[in-house]
């Protein structure tokens, strides 16, 4: 007899969806679904049942947030791996759930393999991004380079101060005697 290392919770919205998540999980020897839920209320009474060692979870769940799940989660079980699977790919949504404590964040559109190798890098204690979700994040989050100022000429620095104080750029073309 196996014994399953780890202890799977599913939440979707969606039934067809979180049944072949279902069947993903359970196709890995030592993965386990052993709670599945459809609402924010109805997890936040199965994770203190079931008592999960990986929640796999949407972020829109009907009128919640899985955003909120990752959360209380995380409050009524510290250790609790989090992964969101989610057809948003928005940096903002990605940013929010790495914050309130996900390990990993895939589109809906992962392969089995891509799955199951997020699922076991969580497990393991790492993260996961997807690549395309890993730039779309980047770029959220990625601060524009200040300009160094020995980077600007002369002229540059006069149309500036001149923007800066509120010229047009017709004003500019004529005080500084430029072409448009």
């Amino acid at each position: 007899m196996h014994t399953f290392r780890t202890r799977v919770m599913l939440v979707d919205d969606h039934p067809v969806f979180r049944e072949g998540l279902k069947t993903v999980v359970d196709s890995h020897p030592s993965l386990r679904v052993v709670a599945e839920a459809s609402s924010l209320p109805e997890a936040l009474t199965l994770l203190g049942v079931a008592e999960p060692d990986l929640l796999i979870t949407d972020l829109r769940l009907g009128q919640s947030s899985g955003h909120d799940l990752i959360s209380a989660g995380l409050e009524m079980h510290p250790s609790l791996k989090v992964i969101v699977v989610s057809v948003d790919s928005q940096g903002s949504d990605v940013l929010r759930a790495i914050q309130a404590g996900a390990s990993a964040y895939l589109t809906k559109g992962a392969s089995k393999e891509e799955m199951l190798r997020a699922i076991t890098d969580v497990a393991e204690g790492r993260s996961y991004l997807h690549p395309e979700i890993a730039h779309v994040f980047v770029h959220s989050v990625r601060r524009p380079r200040p300009i160094d100022s020995s980077e600007i000429s002369a002229r540059e620095r006069e149309v500036l101060d001149l923007l800066c104080a509120g010229d047009s750029p017709k004003d500019i073309v004529e005080k500084l005697m430029l072409s448009i």
